[in-house]
């Protein structure tokens, strides 16, 4: 889902879309940690998308993956849904 203009507040549209279709973060940004590992034991760098994602985000958090959603509107102006 692409937009073309977001709201003010990214973190209450990110807990929208969360409500909406939680596999946004239960099965994809909420994984980054598990991500970042397997990219360091593998030796991969870290690309300035994901750096992109990850500024501010505190790993230690339990909802860090809304964080991440919430950089990812804001970067890239889209989402992508899917259901299991």
């Amino acid at each position: 889902m692409l937009f073309h203009k977001l709201p003010d507040s990214l973190q209450e549209m990110a807990m929208e879309i969360y409500e909406f279709c939680p596999d946004v973060i239960d099965q994809g940004f909420g994984c980054m940690d598990d991500i970042l590992v397997m990219m360091s034991k593998s030796g991969q760098k870290m690309d300035e998308l994901t750096k992109a994602l990850l500024e501010g985000v505190n790993m230690n958090n339990p909802d860090f993956g809304l964080k991440i959603l919430e950089n990812a509107l804001k970067t890239e102006q889209k989402v992508s849904l899917w259901w299991d």
